[in-house]
């Protein structure tokens, strides 16, 4: 395990029944969606709906199966996204799910701690009030000017 890494057991099912299966995850929020091993999601009858491009940390650009599930993690669940990874793919619990579940990582204690969830109304984009933004004349959209 490498300094600030967070590992944790989650569990996964094809739908809110179950059954479910745990697997051991590295909390990354560099990555978007979970990475579950294939073999783990197929013996559960998770299907895949399509095959997409994912960016590595590596740089590079892969094709894989993506798919649906539940995630639990501390006696809460929720839908999301997964991929299924391949044998040489990291199993990662990425930003969404851990958003979804209102968890973020703290990566000096090594684990997931729960921050809830929250809805902002932003006031400002890049430090200009949001209304400067919203000075829109009638015909401005029409043209396709935009704002000015």
């Amino acid at each position: 395990m490498k300094t600030g890494e967070v590992w944790v057991n989650i569990q996964v099912a094809a739908g809110p029944e179950g059954p479910w299966k745990e697997v051991r995850v590295l909390a990354d929020t560099g990555a978007t969606l979970p990475f579950i091993p294939a073999t783990v999601l197929d013996s559960l009858g998770v299907r895949p709906v399509r095959e997409i491009q994912i960016s590595l940390a590596n740089g590079s650009q892969v094709g894989r199966r993506l798919g649906f599930v539940f995630v639990r993690f501390n006696g809460d669940e929720t839908p999301c996204r997964v991929i299924f990874a391949e044998p040489e793919d990291a199993p990662l619990l990425g930003l969404t799910a851990l958003e979804q579940l209102g968890l973020a990582v703290d990566p000096i204690n090594r684990e997931l701690i729960s921050v809830g969830f929250r809805a902002y109304r932003q006031s400002k984009i890049f430090g200009i009030p949001l209304r400067a933004f919203m000075q829109v004349r009638p015909g401005d959209v029409k043209r396709g000017r935009g704002t000015k």
